[in-house]
């Protein structure tokens, strides 16, 4: 989105790639994981607000972008959804038995878990360049203190709210008829 937007910042980073090994974090990626603990997080994809073309604010651009990871989200939901219809309608596939569909529900459920928690708008997540984009001239000194808090306000909203992902993922998925 960045990109698009006129900012080829990640891609003279070589950051504009589906390469997993580029967007390996060593403490959130690989360590955390390793210590079992469930959550993590990749390197994210620089972008520079003022590269952006000249008929979009800074302010919009960074929502933009933000917003770009979790609609990504959505949309794999929606195809992972799909197929899960598809394999189930012309197969047959075996709700109760096939790895296929265990996996497929895993991909769901990871996509489910990353669109709502990538909008919390706590930095460093998405949703806080997006909230960004309402906040008055007149708050932004409370606004900059808030974000200069915001990875302990992260680990803080986790643990808070760990339980209650859960219940949204069962919630979603019994909508969906696959709970």
């Amino acid at each position: 989105m960045a990109l698009y937007l006129g900012d080829d910042t990640a891609k003279h980073l070589g950051r504009v790639t589906i390469n997993p090994f580029v967007h390996i974090d060593l403490i959130g990626t690989v360590l955390l994981p390793l210590m079992g603990v469930p959550f993590g997080w990749a390197k994210p994809v620089p972008f520079n607000p003022i590269r952006f073309k000249k008929d979009i604010s800074m302010k919009a651009g960074g929502a933009l972008v933000a917003l770009a990871g979790p609609v990504s989200n959505v949309i794999l939901c929606i195809l992972i959804y799909t197929a899960i219809l598809v394999l189930k309608a012309s197969i047959g596939l075996d709700l109760n038995s096939s790895g296929l569909y265990s996996m497929l529900i895993m991909f769901l459920r990871m996509n489910i878990v990353l669109a709502i928690f990538n909008m919390i708008p706590i930095p460093p997540l998405d949703g806080h360049h997006i909230l960004n984009m309402f906040i008055p001239l007149s708050l932004r000194h409370y606004w900059d203190v808030f974000l200069a808090k915001g990875q302990i306000l992260l680990f803080v909203a986790f643990f808070i709210f760990s339980s209650a992902i859960g219940e949204v993922i069962a919630f979603v998925l019994g909508v969906l008829g696959l709970s």
